[in-house]
């Protein structure tokens, strides 16, 4: 295919881009002083993140316009005149009978068999050639050692502290056997392109955390300098939420990006408040670093924007935890290139080693998730299980914060748990006297009982009707949301934890209490 030289796009009149959506736009034509042409290869124009345009190959007496996909969750104005696209004239084309691609390389060829080697026992040869294919076809999402982690603009970690001055923190002494590996860790960062000398006047600590496997995390303190940064109130998903849009799916993928954070770009003007010091040079992050409080929020909302489009139907993302699903193979194949796709084209890069393909049951935010339904992690159960009899109101406090986040597989939670809330109450009675006594022993051993014997959670149909129980007492409230499951007698439930109550509410007669 011939083409002239490329020419600018820009459209004749004003539009607004409703969020989240794709919109036509008109555009005008560049001229030409050449032959006439058929055809039109319209490009996406790099400098302008807000939209991105679909490139498209189009005969020149079908193009009036382009198709822009507004990513934002708000509304983006286009005024007249805007350089949208570029594009360029063909000459001719010709129908292609042979397609010639790269051959894969044996690395990428040997990453790919290495994540699809778990997937034989579940995978027939004809889907197990598929799933490959699709995997050579977007080997490059995959990153290929520590070092290889994309880079993405389409949002940049901001910081702001208002009218604040600079705080600076003197470094922390660090083990003198730790001096050596955190050299090691710095002149890794340098290299990697993490992180760069500074000459800022803020300076916060390192410190060093030990992980699960005995290596050591290297970590900020950036509590203080987070003490004066203007919080971001971008929302996570609830997980009970988030779960809940999983219908009739019988294959799982879940996938991890390759150190999420450090593929965020990081506001040029923010980068010296990221500075810091081992004790030996100042050093600043180019990228998002952990450890800011607005760190979350801005990965969520890049996220949400990677997958726009794709979140509830393909697939279901928390942070960097992303999970695709699919009722059928083919559906499922489908759903997950148009992940990688999207990854691609925002340039993140997955850890393949955190990646599980082609699953019947996969592990997700501290669930087990298969065809039948929702259960507990036996891994996050064993906590509780083995968890020993609280000593004072903190160590109760976590129990039952452990204990909540299943609060929904356990039956009258609320009443079980009711002698243990007693003693996280703000009373002065006891804040002098923690006293641990027989009902708050029968309660503990409930409570990990009932979690250690949960049963599995059916997913809901929203095209079915719902059942709807309630029940009130003068102990508290509760209410079930069930579904009949087929034309048999079994009822999928969802326990739905019931508010903590002021002491007014006690007095409501129950068929009151039950409104609420």
């Amino acid at each position: 295919m011939e083409s002239a030289l490329p020419g600018n796009m820009y459209n004749i009149k004003e539009i607004v881009l409703p969020l989240r959506s794709e919109t036509f736009v008109p555009v005008s034509l560049p001229r030409n002083a050449g032959q006439p042409h058929c055809c039109v290869l319209v490009e996406r124009v790099n400098n302008d993140l807000r939209w991105k345009v679909a490139r498209t190959l189009i005969r020149t007496t079908d193009i009036s316009g382009v198709r822009v996909l507004n990513l934002y969750d708000r509304e983006q104005i286009i005024e007249k005149g805007t350089l949208v696209s570029t594009c360029e004239y063909t000459d001719w084309l010709r129908r292609c009978q042979y397609i010639s691609s790269g051959t894969p390389s044996k690395d990428s060829e040997t990453r790919v068999i290495t994540l699809l080697e778990d997937c034989r026992s579940v995978l027939s040869p004809n889907e197990f050639v598929k799933a490959k294919k699709l995997l050579l076809k977007y080997a490059d999402v995959f990153s290929s050692n520590d070092a290889d982690m994309g880079k993405t603009g389409l949002v940049q970690h901001k910081i702001n502290p208002g009218e604040e001055l600079p705080i600076r923190q003197r470094p922390r002494r660090l083990p003198v056997a730790r001096e050596k590996e955190v050299e090691t860790m710095i002149e890794g960062m340098v290299k990697d392109g993490i992180i760069e000398p500074s000459s800022s006047p803020w300076c916060s600590p390192v410190l060093l955390v030990k992980k699960k496997d005995g290596t050591m995390r290297f970590c900020v303190d950036y509590r203080r300098r987070n003490d004066v940064t203007k919080r971001d109130s971008y929302p996570l998903p609830r997980i009970d939420d988030t779960l809940d849009m999983l219908t009739r799916v019988k294959w799982f993928s879940t996938l991890d990006l390759k150190s999420g954070y450090w593929q965020v770009e990081i506001d040029l003007k923010d980068k010296e408040k990221t500075a810091f010091s081992t004790g030996k040079g100042l050093w600043e992050f180019k990228v998002m670093p952990f450890g800011l409080c607005n760190a979350p929020a801005t990965f969520e909302r890049l996220m949400e924007l990677v997958l726009t489009g794709l979140i509830g139907d393909a697939c279901l993302v928390y942070l960097d935890d992303i999970i695709i699903v699919g009722r059928t193979f083919e559906e499922h194949l489908q759903n997950l290139e148009r992940v990688f796709m999207n990854n691609q084209n925002a340039n993140l890069n997955l850890s393949p080693k955190k990646c599980s393909l082609f699953k019947r049951q996969v592990n997700f935010l501290g669930y087990v998730l298969s065809e039948e339904g929702i259960r507990t992690d036996p891994e996050k159960i064993a906590a509780v299980k083995y968890c020993p009899i609280p000593k004072d109101k903190t160590q109760v406090r976590a129990f039952l914060g452990l204990c909540s986040y299943y609060r929904r597989f356990v039956k009258n939670f609320a009443n079980i748990a009711k002698p243990l809330y007693k003693l996280t109450e703000e009373n002065i009675i006891i804040r002098r006297h923690f006293c641990w006594d027989e009902s708050c022993n029968i309660a503990f051993q409930e409570l990990k009982d009932r979690l250690c014997k949960t049963p599995i959670l059916g997913y809901s149909n929203a095209s079915k009707a719902f059942i709807v129980d309630t029940d009130a007492s003068d102990i508290g409230l509760g209410c079930v949301l069930s579904q009949r499951n087929g034309d048999q007698e079994k009822i999928k439930e969802r326990i739905f934890p019931p508010p903590r109550l002021h002491l007014s509410v006690y007095k409501y007669l129950e068929p009151y209490a039950k409104l609420l």
